[in-house]
């Protein structure tokens, strides 16, 4: 009763005749037939009135960021027919939107058809074969001989609450793609709550990655009638109570039914590629009957699968299945299907990993063949992904620990020309190459512009049902109904079925409520948990919630739940107090206080919010004396104190005529785009970026494109000289080296625990420590010559009087060998320069390790260093102090010997005990280093001794737990 509940109230709910008040406005009707060649205009947004089709010899142009409804009552769809061309070129800062006319809240899969896109590739079913859900009379039919053929581009599009069932095996899907040749491009496309399949391949032999399937109805990845595309880099996720009477699976794959090897075959190559089934864990027995398999591979279909993850699907993991299984087998015994580092998870023991059936339903036994080269996992929760379960925001990345770390491999031949990973799945921390384009909840945004933003809230119980709401700010909103914005009076729910409302002013109860929220505003929930007893969950995306500080209340002085931040937490689980439930609150307080120190001189700084009177520089620090800003479109300073307004997150250097305690009340929130947050435009190289309200970790930065930032970007702020940063600070500020033009898109979540400075200077490098007569003082590093030296490189220098030093390869890693100079800026002289673990010579004098050296005056401001990263050898013993001291766990001793000889490094406790022998051996004349890891060993004092036939030195270490 529940599911037939639950797919009347998301589908049926709003078949009352909507007013246009109700929808989201549009500026341009798109019906009948495209005859000419039509260019679209992001400006607009535009409709679909019943069928559209692009027609032979004829393209359309969709720019980035247009927006394109599907009208409802005509069940609008886009046909690009056999012959025309579409050229769908949205970007990763700026996607194409197909999606449903029905306000934000109202949506649901089916609301409108689909996009379908014809071409004429080769299939098995022959030259002119008519699309599914779309008249024949129309002539939309696929087919041909020309494998090479290109219907266009399509890329960066969103596809949202599409899908028609006509009749049994008569679908629209998300996108249909039927012969399309390989001439065509398609990548970076996301489909979102399908009525049917999100995507789904008639023959064809096209390429496609980066691919997302969101809550479809029936399968995900549907491959028939001879597909031969490879894929890679794909994510699936599934509703745990939706699926189709047909069955549902993540992969279904067909060649030809009776006729396995008639030409062209079915045979698909697919990569990197994570599907999160119904199921959380391999005991839960709470969703839909009607889920199978997580791949059903049949009918001849070739699939290979590589370097993938399929997780809680309820049947099993692989199904080879049809008329002809028994051939299915030998396809897989000969090789020429190959399933290769797959991960299978969270299967109910009862359930196969992988099983083959022939037309008799003869159980035929395939795990052999699939542990052979895959692997499994008990449950979902082995495979450490960060949040899979997230119903708005799911992570599927692998965290440390996870099996899916260096596991890929591309080694197989029929890998050529895939990108290679070192992770299987469809992501990694450092490509998130969903940023900035993919929306994981569709149902909360809203593509009017009279309405700032909107978020979601979700209700989900013990039974992993759940029911979603949307909540806004609107300047013409008011605390009741208000149909022009697209509210609506919701029915009275059914007992016993879950459900999640808002209470508003002088009405019955909305799904969607908007408020005006430019001020302190209060949002009322009530509902039926669908349960009588047991945990329920409120979940939230911080991303998307408008300016503000957000309070969840539970309404009985925390009874229920303490007061949650929503900006910094996005969920809460606690015991259901009944069955139903009324007076949990959302309350917006619309102001903060910031305080910040300005020190005298300069101050690389952020300014988090708007100030209420002036966003001139000048009257937010009143000592300053120059303020620059970085304009990384032109990569020079400009004086930003009196031409222009201080931009929130977009940092800047002042200069302050003397310390100062700034501190500033009731500032604004930043205002940010309902469907892009905190984003920040970045252009090819340096950019300068702060922060909000909030702290944030430079690790948890996206970018879009994800290609703009790599494992090896470095976040530099300063303090009396560039440093290496992990967390940017209100206030703060930091640089950043794009690869690309594009978007920083800064994480919105901060948690209670930031990460600690990991330092990727290696401590065995060779130092030049350099300080000057004002006390300044910093560190330059010589590094071995098979360093990755790119990722150290630092920052512009904003003026002559910062206090800066750098290699004149502006780095603060460099290799030596031979000359090289140091450029100083903004130094007092004398300036000395100390060596340790080097031999260098400077400006013409030999400085030995350990040794300082004192620069009156630099010619030009650069001092001249030559030698080499290796160092000489030592012309003395030395034992030096080890370092860190104190330390915890491990720390590093050096030694020097200026001959071959037989040595011993030992530990000692304060009571003269031997601890540990760290050496004992002929060592080579030269300087030496060993690390010495006390894990186990109590805190206190320690000794350590170096001995040999003409030496004995012992030091003092203090190990601090």
């Amino acid at each position: 009763m529940k599911k037939i509940f639950l797919i009347i109230l998301t589908i049926g709910l709003f078949s009352q005749v909507f007013g246009q008040t109700h929808l989201t406005p549009h500026d341009v009707v798109l019906s009948g037939h495209i005859t000419s060649n039509t260019t679209l205009d992001a400006n607009n947004v535009y409709l679909l009135s019943g069928y559209v089709y692009v027609d032979s010899l004829v393209s359309l142009t969709i720019p980035a960021g247009t927006v394109i409804l599907g009208e409802s009552s005509t069940k609008g769809s886009l046909i690009v027919k056999r012959g025309g061309k579409i050229y769908a070129n949205g970007t990763a800062t700026n996607p194409i939107v197909f999606t449903s006319q029905l306000p934000a809240g109202s949506r649901a899969m089916g609301d409108w058809g689909g996009v379908i896109i014809l071409g004429a590739a080769s299939n098995w079913k022959g030259l002119n074969v008519a699309i599914e859900g779309v008249p024949t009379s129309e002539g939309a039919v696929y087919g041909g001989t020309n494998d090479a053929d290109n219907s266009g581009v399509f890329k960066y599009v969103r596809i949202e609450f599409p899908g028609i069932e006509l009749s049994a095996n008569n679908e629209i899907n998300g996108l249909t793609l039927g012969s399309v040749g390989s001439g065509t491009e398609i990548h970076h496309v996301q489909v979102s709550y399908s009525r049917d399949d999100a995507f789904e391949w008639f023959g064809g032999n096209h390429d496609a990655s980066h691919l997302i399937a969101i809550k479809s109805l029936d399968d995900d990845f549907d491959g028939d009638e001879g597909y031969r595309g490879n894929i890679q880099y794909g994510f699936i996720f599934r509703d745990s109570w939706t699926a189709d009477v047909s069955k549902s699976e993540a992969f279904e794959q067909d060649s030809k039914s009776g006729s396995p090897l008639t030409a062209p075959i079915s045979k698909p190559i697919f990569s990197n590629i994570t599907a999160v089934g119904p199921k959380q864990n391999s005991s839960q027995t709470a969703f839909d009957p009607e889920y199978y398999y997580g791949i059903h591979q049949r009918e001849g279909s070739q699939m290979n699968l590589f370097n993938s993850v399929i997780t809680g699907f309820d049947e099993g993991g692989i199904f080879f299945d049809g008329s002809n299984a028994v051939n299915q087998v030998n396809l897989l015994l000969d090789n020429t299907v190959e399933y290769e580092k797959n991960y299978i998870a969270g299967l109910a023991s009862s359930k196969p990993l992988v099983s083959a059936s022939d037309n008799d339903g003869t159980v035929i036994d395939a795990l052999a063949w699939f542990n052979a080269d895959n692997y499994s996992a008990a449950e979902v929760a082995n495979l450490n992904l960060a949040d899979p379960f997230n119903f708005i925001n799911p992570n599927v990345e692998p965290t440390t620990g996870s099996p899916l770390l260096g596991s890929a491999s591309f080694s197989n031949t029929k890998l050529a020309g895939f990108e290679t990973t070192t992770y299987v799945g469809a992501f990694s921390k450092e490509n998130r190459w969903d940023a900035g384009w993919a929306h994981y909840d569709p149902q909360s945004v809203s593509y009017r512009d009279d309405i700032d933003w909107t978020a979601s809230i979700v209700l989900t119980n013990n039974n992993y049902e759940s029911r979603q709401v949307v909540f806004g700010s609107a300047t013409t909103a008011t605390s009741g109904l208000d149909n022009s914005l697209g509210e609506l009076a919701a029915p009275t729910n059914i007992a016993g079925n879950i459900d999640i409302r808002f209470d508003i002013t002088g009405s019955d109860d909305v799904f969607l409520n908007l408020q005006n929220a430019s001020s302190a505003v209060t949002y009322s929930l009530k509902g039926d948990f669908g349960s009588s007893s047991g945990t329920a969950t409120l979940t939230w995306n911080p991303a998307q919630l408008g300016p503000g500080r957000f309070t969840l209340k539970d309404g009985l002085s925390g009874a229920i739940f303490a007061d949650v931040n929503m900006k910094t937490q996005s969920s809460v689980s606690f015991t259901q107090p009944g069955a139903t439930f009324a007076g949990i609150t959302i309350e917006v307080a619309t102001t903060f206080n910031h305080s910040q120190n300005i020190l005298t001189s300069w101050n690389l700084i952020s300014f988090p919010g708007y100030n209420m009177t002036s966003m001139q520089a000048s009257s937010i620090y009143p000592t300053m004396s120059v303020a620059w800003g970085w304009n990384n479109a032109t990569g020079v300073y400009e004086n930003i104190a009196t031409t222009s307004n201080i931009v929130p997150a977009k940092a800047f250097w002042l200069k302050s005529t003397g310390n100062a305690a700034i501190t500033q009340t009731n500032l604004s929130y930043v205002q940010r785009n309902n469907v892009q947050r905190n984003n920040v435009q970045i252009s090819t190289g340096w950019n300068l970026i702060g922060a909000y309200d909030y702290a944030y970790a430079t690790a948890d930065i996206r970018t879009a494109p994800s290609s703009a930032i790599n494992s090896s970007t470095v976040y530099w702020g300063y303090s009396n000289g560039y440093e290496i940063k992990s967390t940017v600070n209100p206030g703060t500020a930091v640089w950043v080296k794009s690869l690309a033009a594009g978007e920083l898109i800064i994480p919105t979540q901060d948690g209670p625990a930031l990460p600690k400075n990991e330092s990727i200077i290696n401590e065995e490098w060779a130092k030049i420590i350099i300080s000057d007569a004002n006390g300044m003082r910093y560190t330059l590093y010589i590094a071995d010559k098979d360093e990755n030296l790119e990722r150290f490189e630092m920052p512009p220098v904003p003026s002559e009087d910062v206090f800066d030093i750098r290699f004149s390869s502006n780095r603060l890693v460099d290799v030596i060998n031979g000359s090289k100079d140091i450029k100083l800026n903004g130094v007092k002289y004398p300036v000395t320069v100390k060596l340790e673990g080097t031999n260098l010579e400077i400006t013409g004098h030999q400085v030995k390790n350990g040794e300082e050296f004192v620069v009156s005056e630099a010619v030009n401001y650069l001092i001249n260093i030559s030698g080499s990263s290796v160092l000489s050898v030592p012309t003395e013993y030395t034992l030096e102090q080890n370092y860190p001291n104190p330390f915890n766990p491990t720390t590093v001793i050096r030694f020097s010997l200026p001959e071959t000889a037989n040595v011993k490094l030992r530990i000692y406790n304060s009571l003269g005990e031997l601890v540990e022998t760290l050496v004992d051996e002929t060592v080579e004349a030269g300087f030496h280093s060993v690390n010495w890891n006390a894990k186990g060993l109590s805190s206190g004092l320690y000794f350590y001794e170096l001995t040999s036939s003409n030496f004995v030195s012992v030091q003092k270490m203090m190990l601090l737990k």
